[in-house]
């Protein structure tokens, strides 16, 4: 163990002995204390606890390392090619912290289909984390939305492993479909809006996800997007159905995408799955974890408690910088913010700001200044600006010749009307003076010499 990982943990372990030896009720009260003062420290013990209560639960050091591989091992083989209800399990397509999910077929006949057959893990045993399974097909029964892998069936198996059976999504992760496509940055926020949409419609159900991170959220060939995992989703309302408050949400909490008062162990609400989807675009646009760069874990917790996280056009690639300046910049950070209360409300609420960026319409993400809203205006109206401008600009180039054309003419008018004046006064001149010269029959003397002037 390096000097600083001994240093970190001579100082986590007394307080972690601690809590472990309280009750539930003393040991969120004390920790709740211990908040005021040190938040990053209860932070970090809120998710040793959780992993000390999933460990727990999965019945870890009661039996041998070698006998749950032959267990994991006997059970793997003997799950393909079984029967469950209808379907026919083929093969093991997923692990997590609680549960395997296999890829099954229908197979009753009366039509084909493949899904995905989510199971609980055989070794967890605990009443309550039985009961967090259930809950979370309770909550996906409450949904229906194109954008969120839907349940399709639930049960148990004769031996009473619980299991959902739940829409089969082949795709990709999010990131990773961005990245392999090129999308643009405009093409990614089109497409976390897919995202965005599933998770508004879960806050109209009174449902928060809390687990909201790239590889929950999957895009499948044609594009569509696909929200996946409501196994910490909680229910916001006090029905019967709701399942009372644990820790057990924290065993597969995602610290690097945990909204601050997920790590202080405060109550969540639709802003908690804000930060997360604010996290996750962030990731999308940026290209990297706003945090991934901020040292140790207990670092990376310290800095997303304070609200350090840099703009994402400080992160972007030179390509995005200019992309991401300016409405998406704002949007992140008021997404991001550490209170919750300074947040989108919902994410109804951030589908709505991403809309008006995506429409070239102001964002409340920024103040509404009169530059700001008429650079707006004309993003938004490009076309009939441009084409106003060049009709304004025809009628200004055709006023100025119809002017100076008039001017010309004006000029051309004053010119014939001086030369012809002139040429009167001449004429009245030189009839003067022929009439006095037949008056006194005397010759007209011009320029030139003496003209005579002969009588009649």
């Amino acid at each position: 163990m390096s000097p600083n990982l001994f240093d970190q943990w001579q100082s986590l372990r007394d307080p972690l002995d601690h809590a472990l030896d309280l009750d539930a009720t003393e040991r969120e009260k004390w920790l709740a204390e211990l908040a005021t003062t040190q938040p990053e420290l209860v932070a970090i013990l809120h998710q040793l606890m959780a992993e000390h209560e999933a460990l727990d639960a999965r019945g870890f050091l009661q039996t041998s390392p070698r006998a749950m591989e032959t267990m994991a091992a006997l059970q793997h083989a003997s799950m393909a090619g079984k029967h469950i209800g209808a379907y026919t399990i083929d093969r093991l397509i997923g692990r997590g912290g609680m549960g395997e999910v296999w890829l099954a077929s229908r197979s009753d006949g009366r039509f084909e289909s493949r899904c995905a057959i989510k199971f609980l893990d055989s070794l967890i045993s605990q009443p309550r984390l039985i009961d967090r399974f259930r809950h979370e097909g309770r909550l996906l029964a409450r949904l229906s939305h194109p954008n969120i892998a839907r349940l399709l069936d639930a049960g148990a198996t004769d031996d009473g492993r619980q299991f959902l059976v739940l829409e089969y999504v082949d795709g990709e992760r999010i990131d990773h479909y961005c990245d392999s496509h090129h999308l643009s940055v405009e093409a990614r926020v089109r497409l976390f809006l897919g995202a965005v949409s599933a998770v508004a419609h879960a806050h109209s159900h009174l449902i928060i996800h809390r687990d909201l991170k790239p590889s929950n959220v999957l895009v499948t060939q044609d594009g569509t997007v696909k929200l996946l995992d409501f196994g910490i989703a909680k229910l916001l309302s006090n029905d019967s159905d709701a399942v009372a408050p644990t820790r057990i949400e924290e065993i597969v909490l995602t610290p690097e995408y945990a909204a601050p008062e997920q790590l202080l162990g405060d109550v969540p609400s639709t802003a908690t799955d804000v930060y997360q989807l604010g996290m996750l675009l962030y990731v999308l646009l940026a290209g990297r974890h706003p945090l991934q760069l901020s040292g140790s874990r207990a670092e990376r917790i310290r800095a997303a408690l304070a609200g350090n996280v840099p703009r994402a056009s400080q992160f972007a690639s030179s390509s995005r910088k200019r992309d991401l300046r300016g409405d998406l910049d704002a949007i992140l950070e008021t997404a991001l913010r550490s209170d919750p209360k300074h947040r989108y409300p919902t994410a109804a609420a951030l589908r709505e700001e991403l809309a008006c960026y995506l429409d070239r319409r102001p964002v409340t993400a920024r103040r509404a200044t009169t530059m700001y809203v008429t650079r707006k205006f004309i993003a938004r109206h490009r076309v009939s600006v441009i084409g106003f401008a060049i009709v304004i600009a025809a009628l200004c180039a055709s006023l100025i010749f119809a002017l100076s054309q008039a001017r010309i003419a004006a000029a051309e008018r004053d010119r014939a009307l001086a030369l012809a004046t002139r040429n009167a006064a001449m004429t009245r001149s030189l009839g003067v003076l022929i009439t006095q010269a037949a008056e006194g029959a005397r010759p007209v003397t011009g320029a030139r010499g003496t003209v005579p002037c002969e009588r009649n």
